[in-house]
């Protein structure tokens, strides 16, 4: 992402993101500094401190949205790889207005009884 790239480690090591807009319906985050101990995933795919993980959302149409996200980290992978995941887009009413969301239990009851109960039909959730 050239001459705007996050460059520092937090101290939290979450990293350091920095995003744009590529064109009208591509947004690309760059991410930096996260902690070599976390793993990339559930499975534990480890990483060093050279990681840096690029996600592009890309909105396909009015009601889809791709996300691609590549893992660069020289030091564990000879090459980069990438995972892509599509989903659809729930829009919400032009008055809604979005709470911050932090990721703890009672958030996450929060905003599944906000979010996901008003989008989801029951008959959809597993």
């Amino acid at each position: 992402m050239g001459e705007n790239s996050p460059r520092t480690r937090t101290r939290a090591g979450t990293g350091t993101s920095v995003g744009k807009w590529v064109d009208d319906y591509t947004f690309v985050v760059e991410t930096v500094g996260l902690n070599p101990r976390s793993w990339l995933d559930h499975a534990g795919r480890p990483h060093s401190e050279d990681l840096r993980v690029e996600e592009r959302f890309h909105r396909v149409d009015h009601d889809n949205m791709e996300l691609t996200v590549t893992i660069y980290d020289p030091k564990m992978y000879k090459e980069p790889w990438q995972g892509l995941n599509k989903f659809p887009l729930h829009l919400q009413p032009p008055d809604y207005d979005m709470p911050e969301f932090l990721c703890s239990p009672i958030d996450f009851a929060e905003y599944k009884k906000q979010v996901e109960d008003s989008v989801i039909p029951p008959s959809e959730k597993k």
